[in-house]
């Protein structure tokens, strides 16, 4: 909290366990709310490093000492050898405590220090957040996990008071439906190959950066990823979703809520920018769908690229997905010399982004029965319910009742080479958000000293993505 002087642990480790004693340092100003956010700190880290309940409801070791308050808390690792704090008696300011350790509450492990600063960087050491949407492993995840989804401001865009009520009333009625869905693919593999992503990166990658994992939808969550970062003492982190184009539904979701949570932990962040158009993005899709064509023996197929819908509102807005939608399928199909089409999948409701591709297929079966067809799920890049359930058990299935012959969907490959490639380059060739310079829709840049200049009419600023409190 700004308003502390200095927090410091110290521990004494033993056969049968350890003891704690926290020393906290307050000034006197604003004591109520001093008093209130050192106490709520220390239950904090009580219950993440399972304190005793009886110790967590005790403060009577609180005790006013000339211009600081002192806490002296023993904890015992059993009630039949508790073990006493020892007072050393001394000064009670932080040069007069021995040894000086910080304790992290996130790992609840304890690591020497030479100084009470908590926020010291670590040098030469970078964060990197590997952010995606995220897949429920139970059906208590898969409540949790609608709940955020539609509690999120960029998915339903309505006030708070109507958002939370909807929210409440589509988690109810969908949960147990939507976890039969995944129990029908046998759960989704997203949250383990996301990780695969990662390790494939760290190697990728020099070892001056540390790779984390989040999901904006389930456990771990994005702020307590980049709590993890802070108390690790890394305090520059960028990072890259799993979505190479933007939307608002997605990447500009992940973007606030990254920068809300670093802005509060004085973290100074970068999101990287789409790679949609990525020569090793492309490389991958291009590269994936040769090896599907040969195991398949087609000889000219038509590409249907077939990304997720989204409503048409947030094209009203601004959202450029279909734009960078198209440009990839563009790019992959040039370099592979096929037709193509495009369209969405998985929409909701009917004012959504078209063509649906079951409409397109449909079509299909009445124009071009025999056409061999290839269906890309261009939007993804991890294999989830929307390409396991709705592509392979409901889209092609479809498209073959209706008299389509030769269609078939290209497996996305766990942790691609050239897909992790493309994230290294993106990292290493500096493809971040450029603050205030930037369009805060499609990333791309404009001169903002130019008041005429035609692409600054065109797109809106971003603000700041290195926000740090306090002037630091």
């Amino acid at each position: 909290r700004p308003h502390l002087a200095a927090l410091v642990f110290q521990s004494r480790g033993g056969t049968n366990g350890h003891s704690a004693r926290a020393v906290g340092y307050l000034p006197r100003s604003g004591l109520v709310r001093s008093a209130a956010s050192f106490v709520t700190l220390l239950i904090r880290g009580a219950d993440t490093c399972g304190w005793p309940t009886a110790m967590q409801r005790s403060f009577r070791h609180i005790k006013p000492t000339g211009f600081y308050f002192r806490l002296d808390r023993p904890v015992a690792t059993s009630p039949q050898t508790p073990i006493k704090p020892k007072h050393s008696g001394k000064s009670h300011s932080p040069s007069g405590i021995k040894n000086p350790t910080l304790y992290s509450v996130q790992n609840c492990t304890f690591a020497q220090a030479k100084t009470t600063n908590l926020n010291q960087p670590t040098p030469n050491m970078k964060g990197i957040l590997i952010v995606n949407m995220g897949g429920p492993q139970s059906l208590a995840e898969m409540r949790t996990f609608l709940w955020k989804m539609f509690t999120d401001k960029h998915i339903l865009p309505f006030a708070a008071p109507f958002r939370y009520s909807l929210a409440w009333i589509i988690t109810t009625a969908r949960y147990k439906k939507s976890w039969a869905k995944y129990e029908s693919i046998g759960g989704t593999p997203l949250v383990r190959t996301t990780e695969e992503i990662a390790k494939s990166l760290a190697q990728a990658l020099p070892n001056n950066y540390k790779i984390r994992v989040a999901y904006s939808y389930n456990n771990p969550f994005i702020a307590d990823e980049l709590a993890k970062f802070a108390a690790d003492s890394i305090l520059e982190v960028e990072v890259v979703s799993l979505y190479p184009h933007y939307s608002i539904t997605t990447l500009q979701s992940v973007k606030d809520d990254a920068e809300s949570a670093a802005y509060k932990l004085g973290i100074s962040l970068r999101v990287a920018l789409p790679y949609y158009d990525n020569s090793h993005y492309i490389q991958f899709w291009v590269n994936n769908l040769r090896k599907h064509i040969v195991e398949q023996s087609y000889k000219m197929p038509l590409l249907i690229f077939s990304g997720h819908s989204i409503p048409n509102s947030f094209l009203d807005k601004g959202d450029c997905y279909p734009n960078e939608i198209e440009e990839s399928a563009r790019l992959i199909a040039t370099e592979l010399g096929l037709a193509y089409r495009v369209s969405y999948q998985s929409q909701i409701g009917k004012k959504w982004l078209g063509p649906i591709t079951e409409e397109l297929l449909a079509q299909m079966a009445t124009q071009k029965p025999d056409q061999e067809i290839v269906i890309v799920p261009i939007s993804f890049v991890n294999e989830n319910l929307e390409t396991l359930y709705d592509i392979d058990q409901l889209i092609i299935p479809t498209a073959k009742a209706l008299g389509i012959k030769s269609i078939s969907k290209v497996p996305i490959p766990e942790a691609d080479t050239d897909f992790v490639a493309a994230l290294a380059d993106t990292i290493q060739q500096n493809r971040f958000y450029n603050c205030g310079h930037s369009c805060k829709l499609c990333g791309k840049s404009f001169n903002p000293e130019v008041p005429d200049d035609a692409a600054r009419k065109k797109h809106i600023p971003t603000y700041c993505c290195t926000r740090i409190p306090n002037g630091r």
